[in-house]
């Protein structure tokens, strides 16, 4: 099975052994490495909605998912979408990004970065500005003692106008 060329992840495979199948993973945490392995349960399906995400290069919603995949796979339901997105989300393949009108989109980028968002029309840009995650991610240790949080992760949100919206407000 042919797996999609993933930036966020260096390395990113199906490899079977006994008759089970493991996706392996290598990516960037915290700036180290790890390697997940996790059970392959990448039906035709997963596979599909798998490729939808990882091919664009903006956060699609779930219904643009469904769109992108329903046009290979025209007898595919919306909850399948759904329930595939959630389980590539749990298996780390995808990421979920809420932006704040509420709406949940699918980022093919689970390594750390950071999100423009557009306050008139809600679109994401990827940014990845690493003075920015440094600064933050030196602050964790500050940030446990100050709230007695085990810090695993942060987001930063860089909320704005886009080109689009200031041209046509222009």
């Amino acid at each position: 099975m042919d797996t999609p060329s993933l930036p966020n992840v260096l390395e990113l495979g199906v490899a079977s052994t006994k008759g089970a199948a493991l996706i392996v993973a290598v990516r960037y945490n915290r700036g180290m490495i790890e390697t997940q392995v996790a059970p392959a349960r990448l039906t035709r399906q997963r596979q599909a909605v798998l490729e939808a995400v990882a091919g664009r290069q903006d956060h699609p919603t779930a219904a643009q998912v469904f769109d992108s995949v329903r046009g290979r796979q025209p007898h595919i339901a919306y909850g399948t979408v759904y329930n595939a997105l959630h389980y590539l989300v749990h298996s780390g393949l995808v990421a979920e990004v809420r932006r704040p009108d509420g709406v949940v989109s699918y980022d093919r980028e689970t390594r750390p970065h950071d999100h423009a968002v557009c306050r008139a029309c809600g679109t994401l840009a990827d940014v990845h500005v690493p003075a920015v995650r440094d600064g933050v991610s030196a602050s964790y240790d500050a940030v446990a003692r100050e709230t007695g949080f085990t810090v695993e992760q942060h987001r930063v949100e860089f909320v704005g106008i886009c080109p689009a919206c200031r041209s046509s407000d222009e």
